[in-house]
């Protein structure tokens, strides 16, 4: 009876993948892989850049609710715990955001903006000219 497989000796000429043709398609991977994976990175930065800028403004808006109902001066800190109450359903958030990157958010006073306390560029509100300023009335 004959074998299933013939021994290597016996394969046909031209059967297999020559040492050339791996090394081209290794290294058509590696130029993909150098050309996705800078934009991968920048795409996953710039997403947790622009979450942190989200949360911080959800933060300030919740301090800005919280200082109109409780007659609140500009000036006053909120603690967290005042912006966030699960249990009652009184809070101005549903929960307290997690910082995207790792770090915490720094409640500031009334009037002025949280931040973030990561060293990332872009994870504050005045870095995208998002800041709330005071406007004077006109006389």
């Amino acid at each position: 009876m004959k074998a299933m497989n013939p021994p290597l000796a016996r394969r046909r000429p031209g059967s297999a993948f020559t040492l050339i043709e791996v090394m081209i398609v290794v290294a058509i991977i590696g130029i993909i892989v150098g050309i996705a994976a800078p934009a991968w990175i920048r795409a996953r930065s710039q997403s947790r850049m622009k979450t942190c800028q989200e949360n911080l403004q959800k933060i300030d808006q919740s301090k800005e609710q919280w200082a109109l109902a409780n007659n609140k001066k500009p000036g006053s800190t909120p603690a967290q715990s005042d912006l966030v109450d699960p249990g009652a359903g009184t809070g101005y958030l549903k929960s307290f955001p997690t910082e995207p990157s790792g770090g915490n958010y720094v409640i500031k006073p009334v009037g002025e903006d949280s931040e973030c306390d990561t060293t990332f560029p872009g994870h504050s509100l005045a870095e995208v000219g998002l800041v709330i300023t005071d406007i004077e009335p006109s006389s």
